[in-house]
């Protein structure tokens, strides 16, 4: 049933390895990803969703809908108000944005409140929700907080049904034992719905491809091997919605890259994981990979995992660039954020990347608990002695500096956002001490951490900020507007928050919350004293 196209594809983006439209479906599902098409089609949900559904029906329509397309679905062109169900993927908070903006494009309100035109039934989810559902509820008809696969399941009994609305939904769910997994807003706790086993779960063998645009990663087959991470930093979002860590058996793994290789243009293999090398059977993968032609990428890996063996292993895959992430060179910082420094390590990395011929990318964040007034100044020094011991040439290492922020679901929602001065000062402290090094330094703007921080952290007030603020424009001049309009206090996430008082993330009913209370008070006892 798979139309594998060469040269000519269907639609607007000319895709191959996708179903030609039927004329009169069962039911009709939209994939909603507000943001690009490419981040949309690198985003593994879209591939599972539109591949699970045509494996369950032979009548039915899924077309999708992003930034690139707002108003027209990427093979039907129709609108998304002639849709049943829409599912939308937010992957980022300031996805809510292009969210808006795509419904306004179809002539749909986005908040609820205000809604009264027929339109599909909204169902959002992704981690910055299963963190904080208050934030799109305003605007979603429901919030699914938990694994998607599950979703579709309760999503396919619903379709099995005669009507197609939201109440028909919650019954299917409630039917699978997932509705207190379903947030509408007139629940007071919302539980969490996990895959326990993930060789349980649907892996698609084909993917969704364009012929004229490729995913971020570049061609090749996409595949997850694991979910969650075993560490939970502190400031991670998505390691503590994702816990606990689950692996996928490797020949499963080799099977759906056999098969799946089928369907790309590239022998190559993209993974999708927290932290790779956390992955039992991730150097015999890569080392059987190796040995049948296969190229690979491994864009997450935390590098206390890493030996000069794996260096070479991801450089042979055909990954030019080594990405470390100490976050911090302050030890005490290092700590509390469950990233020890290993300056010896961080060296000998570095020096086998750049001797296997591949660049170095260093990621510091500015904001961390117990990190001290110098932390400008102490990456610097790490950035020198790094580069002056590996004999680094100019322009091989890379940094990219960014404000820690605080995010729901985290021990760090908690922590005070760091200031716009204080974050400016040890960013010229940096460059400073690394002067004349020929090494590059990347930095987020300010502001966007603190619009982000509003975004992860806000109540139910959040979902008019977005919308005022998304109609506004999508840059800073209208965030600030919006702001001062919607919000009592905007400059809250540059203060603490008590750890007895409830914050958004408590509406999520899980088992890591007492954990989160527990390392929040540590993190700001810290953040206090120094």
């Amino acid at each position: 049933m798979i139309s594998v196209c060469k040269c000519e594809g269907l639609g607007k983006f000319k895709e191959y390895n996708v179903f030609k439209p039927i004329v009169r479906p069962k039911a009709r599902v939209a994939l909603v990803y507000p943001s690009t098409y490419q981040a949309s089609i690198t985003n593994l949900f879209t591939h599972i969703a539109y591949f699970y559904l045509y494996e369950k029906f032979d009548n039915i329509v899924v077309d999708r809908f992003t930034l690139d397309n707002p108003n027209k679905g990427a093979l039907t062109g129709l609108s998304l108000k002639s849709f049943d169900y829409a599912l939308i993927s937010i992957g980022f908070e300031f996805d809510l944005l292009g969210l808006v903006r795509v419904l306004d494009a179809n002539g749909i309100e986005p908040l609820k409140r205000l809604r009264r035109s027929k339109g599909p039934v909204l169902v959002a989810g992704g981690p910055p929700l299963m963190a904080n559902p208050l934030i799109a509820i305003g605007i979603a008809d429901l919030v699914f907080v938990g694994d998607g696969e599950l979703l579709l399941e309760g999503l396919c009994d619903a379709l099995e049904r005669e009507s197609r609305d939201l109440d028909t939904l919650l019954d299917s769910l409630e039917s699978s034992g997932l509705r207190d997994s379903a947030f509408t807003g007139n629940e007071d706790s919302v539980r969490r719905a996990r895959v326990n086993d993930l060789n349980t779960v649907f892996i698609p063998k084909p993917l969704i491809r364009s012929c004229n645009t490729n995913p971020v990663y570049g061609d090749g087959y996409y595949i997850e091997v694991s979910r969650g991470c075993p560490w939970l930093c502190p400031f991670c979002m998505e390691s503590h919605v994702t816990y606990p860590p689950r692996y996928r058996d490797l020949k499963l793994v080799k099977e759906a890259i056999l098969e799946g290789s089928k369907f790309v243009r590239q022998k190559r293999v993209v993974f999708y994981s927290l932290s790779f090398f956390d992955y039992p059977n991730s150097v015999e993968l890569l080392e059987w990979l190796l040995s049948e032609g296969y190229r690979y990428s491994i864009p997450s890996v935390r590098y206390h995992t890493l030996d000069e063996n794996k260096v070479r292993l991801i450089q042979a895959g055909g990954q030019r660039t080594l990405t470390l992430a100490p976050e911090t060179a302050c030890p005490l910082a290092a700590s509390l954020l469950n990233k020890e420094l290993d300056l010896d390590k961080l060296k000998s990395l570095t020096c086998s990347a750049l001797k296997e011929g591949m660049n170095v990318k260093f990621y510091f964040m500015f904001g961390s608990p117990g990190e001290g007034e110098d932390a400008g100044k102490l990456a610097g020094a790490l950035i020198k002695d790094v580069a002056r011991v590996c004999g680094a040439e100019r322009g091989r290492i890379r940094v990219s500096v960014n404000p820690l922020v605080p995010k729901s679901g985290t021990p760090m929602q908690y922590v005070p956002l760091i200031s716009r001065e204080e974050f400016n000062r040890k960013l010229r402290q940096l460059e400073e001490e690394i002067k004349g090094l020929g090494v590059r330094v990347e930095s987020y703007d300010w502001e966007w951490a603190w619009a982000q921080a509003l975004l992860s952290l806000g109540g139910e007030w959040a979902s008019e900020f977005i919308v005022k603020w998304a109609r506004r424009g999508l840059g800073l001049s209208a965030f600030r507007a919006a702001m001062k309009e919607c919000i009592p206090d905007p400059y809250f996430p540059l203060k603490p928050r008590n750890t007895s008082t409830r914050v958004p993330s408590d509406i999520v009913d899980w088992e890591l919350k007492e954990v989160l209370r527990r390392k929040g008070e540590q993190l700001l006892h810290a953040t206090t004293y120094l």
